[in-house]
C-alpha cells in the first residue's frame, strides 16, 4: 500500500504544469519569458482566455501579457485594467448606493471570448450608437460584481469627455458601487480633457464648473467642491505642459493648480539640485534656465495624501487631479509646498527637499515635509544623506 501511494506522489509531482501555470511561474521572474509562452499557444480563443484570466486576477503585474492577446478588443481591455488603481486591491463598498434597478441585456455576445471583455466591448459599441440604456443593460448583465463595476466605470469616462452626458457619467458611477468614488474623479478628467479646444478660457471653465454644479445639487456638497478642485486641477496641469498658459489672465481659483503643475514640470527639467529651495524658487519668474539632458522621472498617479488638520489661512486643494496638497494664501508659502509635493514624487525616489524643511518654519510647510517623510517613499542611500 505504502509503495502504491509512493508512486502516486511522485506522478503527481512530476505531471506537466498547465499553460497557465507555466506562465504563471515566468512572471515571478521572467516576464518577457511568460509573454513569449503566452504567444506560442496557437489556438487564439485559448490564448485569450488564459491571459485575460490571468489579467483579471493580477491586474498590476500583467501588462506585459497584453500585447499577446490576438484581438484590438481584449488587448485594449487588457491594457486599461492594469492601468486602474481601484482593481490592484479589493475595494469595499462603502457608500452602499442604490441606483434604480436594471434590466440585463439578453443579446448573445461574440465580440471575445471573455464573456467580461465581450460585454464590456458590447457596452462600448452601444455607446458609439448613441444607445446609453442598451450600454447600461450590458453591463449589468456581467455576472461577477467586480468585473460589472469596472464596466461601468469605463463607460462613464466615455460619456463624461462630452459635457451634455456628464449626468450619465455620473450615473453610470453609481452602478460601479465600490469604485464609484475613483469613477466620480475620473468623469472630471473627461470634462477635463476637452481643456485644449479652451486654452485660458475662463467662461467655459466657469461653464464647466456650473454643470458639475447641477448634478451635484442634491448629492454630497463636500464631494463636489473637491471634484471642482480636480478639474482645475487637471486643466492647469494641461496649460502648463503644453506651455499655453496666460499667467497674467489667472482667475485666482487657479492660481495653486498652475504653481502645482509649474513645480512639477521645474522639478523634472531643470537642472537645480533637489534639496535647493531657494533655487527652486528663483525659477518661477525666470524666462529661461538650464535644462537636464533626460527628465527626471516622475510619478504623477501616486495619492500621498492623508487627513490633517488644516493650518491658519490654507485649505486643502486637488493636486494635479489624483492626490491632495494643503494650499496656503501666502504665495512663497504655496510654492515651497507645491516643490515639496513634487519632490517625493520624483522616481527614482530623492528625499533631501524634503529633509531639509522637517524644522520649517511655516507650519504647513513643516506639516507637508513631515507628512510626505512618512509616507515610506524609498529614497537610495545616496539620496537619503542628500547628495543627487
Amino acid at each position: 500500500m505504502a509503495s502504491i501511494l509512493l508512486i502516486i506522489s511522485i506522478f503527481a509531482c512530476t505531471s506537466t504544469p498547465s499553460p497557465k501555470e507555466l506562465i504563471l511561474e515566468k512572471m515571478k521572474e521572467e516576464p518577457h519569458k511568460a509573454k513569449e509562452l503566452a504567444e506560442q499557444i496557437e489556438d487564439p480563443i485559448e490564448r485569450t482566455q488564459i491571459i485575460t484570466e490571468i489579467v483579471e486576477n493580477y491586474p498590476h503585474r500583467t501588462r506585459i501579457l497584453c500585447e499577446a492577446l490576438p484581438s484590438k478588443i481584449s488587448k485594449e481591455r487588457c491594457f486599461r485594467i492594469n492601468q486602474r488603481p481601484h482593481l490592484w486591491k479589493e475595494q469595499r463598498d462603502h457608500l452602499k448606493l442604490s441606483p434604480e434597478s436594471l434590466t440585463p441585456i439578453k443579446e448573445d455576445c461574440t465580440l471575445d471570448p471573455n464573456i467580461n471583455t465581450c460585454r464590456t466591448a458590447q457596452a462600448l459599441a452601444f455607446l458609439a450608437d448613441t444607445d446609453i440604456d442598451s450600454a447600461f443593460q450590458t453591463c449589468a448583465s456581467i455576472i461577477e460584481n467586480r468585473w460589472q463595476a469596472e464596466c461601468f466605470f469605463t463607460i462613464s469616462e466615455v460619456l463624461a469627455e462630452n459635457s451634455e452626458t456628464y449626468a450619465k457619467a455620473i450615473s453610470a458611477c453609481d452602478y460601479a458601487k465600490q469604485f464609484a468614488k475613483s469613477c466620480w474623479h475620473h468623469s472630471v478628467m473627461g470634462l477635463a480633457g476637452q481643456t485644449p479646444q479652451h486654452w485660458n478660457d475662463w467662461t467655459w471653465h466657469a461653464e464647466i464648473i456650473a454643470l458639475i454644479d447641477q448634478v451635484w445639487t442634491d448629492r454630497d456638497q463636500d464631494f463636489k467642491a473637491d471634484l471642482h478642485s480636480h478639474f482645475w486641477a487637471q486643466s492647469l496641469r494641461r496649460h502648463v505642459e503644453k506651455d499655453t498658459l496666460d499667467w497674467s489672465s489667472l482667475p485666482p481659483v487657479a492660481i495653486p493648480h498652475a504653481h502645482s503643475a509649474k513645480a512639477m514640470q521645474l522639478m523634472r527639467k531643470a537642472t537645480v539640485k533637489v534639496s535647493d529651495m531657494n533655487e527652486w524658487l528663483g525659477l518661477i519668474d525666470a524666462s529661461s534656465y538650464s535644462i537636464r539632458t533626460r527628465s527626471r522621472g516622475f510619478d504623477s498617479e501616486i495619492d500621498l495624501w492623508k487627513d490633517e488638520p488644516v493650518p491658519q489661512d490654507c485649505q486643502v486643494l486637488s493636486y494635479l487631479g489624483n492626490s491632495h496638497r494643503l494650499s496656503c494664501t501666502d504665495a512663497k508659502v504655496d510654492w515651497q509646498i507645491a516643490f515639496l509635493e513634487a519632490s517625493a514624487r520624483l522616481r527614482p525616489s530623492n528625499l533631501s527637499l524634503i529633509g531639509s524643511l522637517l524644522q520649517a518654519e511655516h507650519p504647513a510647510i513643516q506639516q507637508t515635509a513631515l507628512r510626505l517623510k512618512s509616507m515610506d517613499l524609498k529614497a537610495s542611500p545616496d539620496q537619503q544623506m542628500g547628495r543627487e
